[in-house]
Formats: C-alpha cells, structure tokens, sequence
C-alpha cells in the first residue's frame, strides 16, 4: 500500500522530532526520567507507532469497505423486498399496517405512507370481513401459518382477488405478536375457475335438457304411462331428502329417476301398451330395459351414478330382480331408493291391462317385503311420505 507512513524521509523527520522533543522535554515522561538510552529507544519506539498506525489505517480501509458491502446489501435487500412479485407487510396487533413493501402498495393502488398506520381491514371489501375476521382470530388462536382467499378494493370501486397468508412473528410471545403476511394475486387463477365453473353450470344445464328430452321420448311412446318417470323422480327426491342424503346425490337420484325406464324405447308398443297381462316371452323383452337403457347412456359422463341407477332399478335385496340378480349391498343405494318409489307410482296408476290400485295397496306391498325386497330405511321413509297429508304424486 502507497502511503506516506512508507516514505524513509518522513520517518527520519518523525524520528528526529521525537528525539527533539524528548530531549527537550523538562517533564519526566509519566514520572520516568529519560536518559540517552530512552532517546536511542525512541527509534524503536517510532517503529511501533509507525506500525501500528498502518494498522489503524488498514482496519479503516476494511470498515470502510465493509461499510459500502453493507450498504449494497441492504440496498438489494430493499430492492427485493419492495420489487418482489408478492405483497409483504408486518400487522401489528390492533390490525394496522407498520411496514409494507411496494408490491402491496401497487395491489393496494394506495401509496405506502398513506397505508402505514392504516388497518388493512380498510382495504377488504365488505363481503369478505368476515373471512378476515375468522382468519386473524385463527391466526391468534393456534400461532400456525394460515391461509385464506379474499377480495381487496382497488381503484374505481373495482377489486381483485388476492391469496393470504401469514404467520405470527417469533420474536414477540403469544398474542401481542405481529403479523407477517404475504398477499399474492390470484385473479386471474380465480376469474379462469369463475369461467370454467359457469361453463359447467352451463354443460350440466344442457345434460338436464338432454335427460328431460330422453324422458320424454319414452313417455311419448306408451301413453298409459305418460308422467311415470316424474312421478317416480318426485317421490325418489322426497325419499331422499327425508333421509337426509347430500344435495348432490338428491339431485342425481331425481335425474335418474326421470329417464330409469330409458331402456323401454327398445320394446315394441304392442307390448308397452297392451291390454292384458304380458306372457313369458313378452315379460322377457320388457327385463330388457334396464339394461338397454345402460348401452344407451354408457359413453355419456354424469356427475352421478346415473348408469347404474337405471340399470339396478329392478333389482331385489334377495337377488330375485332383474337383470343381474343382485343382492343387498351390490345395489347402489340411489337404486334401491328409485326401486321403491317405482313400485308405489305403478301400483298406485293405471296400466293398459288393469285400473289403478291405490296408494294403500302400494304401501302394503312395499311393507310386506321391507328388508327382503326393499330396502328397510327407504320403505319407512317413503311410507311416512305417502301419510303426510299434504303429499300427492
């Protein structure tokens, strides 16, 4: 290192200065007398003080050059904090907002001093407080990392969907601790779930429609029987309900309820309609049904069991139905639940060979057989149905 503590010259001045001085000195030097050897050490002496002035000098350089490490450290820890693709701000226990980094103040469309000190519950919309709301008390409650969905305001009474996450910071115990959270956008994540979400709704309205139609064309071809497949879905739906199933297993019971004689498109009207009771061989062709109606509807994709609904519905908890033979639990409950709703709507209207036999047979026939045809629970549901006086088919 050039310096001037280098330089021969300025080390003879320093030390005939040195000399100079402590010769001239009356003083003692901290109460020692000096004679000639003190002032032959005097170059000694300057040799250390020299030495250990470069030292100084060197240490200052390296603080120096730590000092500038530090700074540009710092200065790219600023720069990724307040430039990062996520939000990030510090809560303190009241909810307001003590630090906060650009990126949250661009998704905030608020500028950071005029969110410091502010609670971030001004910047949710209102529908979403309550979320806020439980996802802080949670927070509080269990001290885990958390995580929630809401909407926060932007400009123009506009908003946009942001994910948040948070955890309690370590450093202050229990729950006067800060909050460290992370605000992440996800609107268009959200807006593309919306999107797909109404294109369901809007496939699953057609494949209703399409259900409803197939129906109808089975209705329109055995008149005796016009309404029987929304009969059955009625009365299957009130089974349901009554049970207690899910909404989603209601709704698809009733759908297969509607179209589980499908199958009967395939038998000849001649044998739909006729007026006296069907020999072996045309009983034979109507055990087809359930089964044709299964090829028919076998590419199509429900949401729901629909499929094996029509083709399980003529089968029997003791394996004396059709046309597999089934046995107790190998019947899917949605149809068994149809199966006896089945039962009672013909029994209960007319056919081409017979009048209308009532509802009190009916209920006496499902009885009878409750737990060897039909399934106990849904029997005594749909009694109990048929009983209330306000019920009609």
């Amino acid at each position: 290192m050039n310096s001037k503590f280098e330089s021969e010259n300025y080390l003879s001045k320093l030390k005939a200065a040195a000399k100079k001085q402590l010769l001239s000195s009356s003083a003692p030097l901290n109460g020692i007398d000096l004679n000639d050897s003190d002032i032959d050490n005097s170059e000694s002496l300057i040799h250390e003080l020299h030495t250990h002035q470069i030292e100084l000098e060197l240490q200052n350089n390296e603080l120096q050059e730590t000092q500038i490490k530090l700074y540009e450290s710092l200065k790219k820890y600023s720069d990724l904090f307040d430039f990062a693709p996520n939000g990030y701000m510090t809560i303190n226990p009241k909810g307001l907002i003590v630090e906060t980094n650009k990126t949250s103040s661009k998704l905030l469309t608020s500028p950071v001093h005029k969110m410091l000190n502010k609670p971030l519950s001004d910047f949710i919309v209102r529908e979403d407080q309550d979320v806020y709301y439980h996802f802080r008390r949670k927070l509080i409650n269990t001290t885990k990392y958390q995580i929630c969905e809401l909407r926060i305001k932007t400009a123009n009474d506009l908003f946009m969907f942001v994910q948040l996450t948070a955890s309690i910071d370590s450093s202050i115990d229990g729950i006067d601790g800060q909050f460290r959270l992370t605000l992440t956008d996800i609107s268009e994540l959200k807006l593309a779930q919306l999107a797909q979400e109404k294109h369901s709704e809007q496939l699953n309205k057609a494949l209703i429609n399409t259900i409803h139609s197939l129906g109808t064309i089975v209705e329109v071809r055995d008149p005796y029987t016009f309404g029987h497949q929304k009969r059955v879905a009625k009365l299957a739906l009130l089974i349901a309900k009554k049970m207690g199933l899910p909404e989603m297993q209601q709704e698809g019971i009733m759908h297969g309820a509607h179209i589980h004689d499908i199958g009967k498109i395939n038998v000849p009207a001649e044998i739909l309609n006729c007026p006296r009771q069907l020999t072996k061989p045309e009983f034979e062709i109507i055990k087809t049904h359930p089964q044709v109606g299964y090829d028919i509807i076998e590419n199509t994709e429900f949401p729901w069991p629909i499929k094996e609904m029509i083709l399980q519905h003529h089968e029997r908890l003791d394996g004396s139905g059709y046309p597999y033979g089934l046995k107790g639990d190998q019947i899917i409950l949605e149809a068994q639940i149809i199966a006896v709703a089945d039962v009672v709507e013909a029994i209960n209207s007319h056919r081409p060979y017979r009048a209308a036999l009532g509802l009190n047979i009916a209920i006496a026939e499902i009885q009878k057989n409750k737990n060897i045809l039909y399934n106990g629970d849904v029997v005594d549901t749909c009694i109990e149905i048929i009983r209330e006086p306000v019920f009609e088919f």
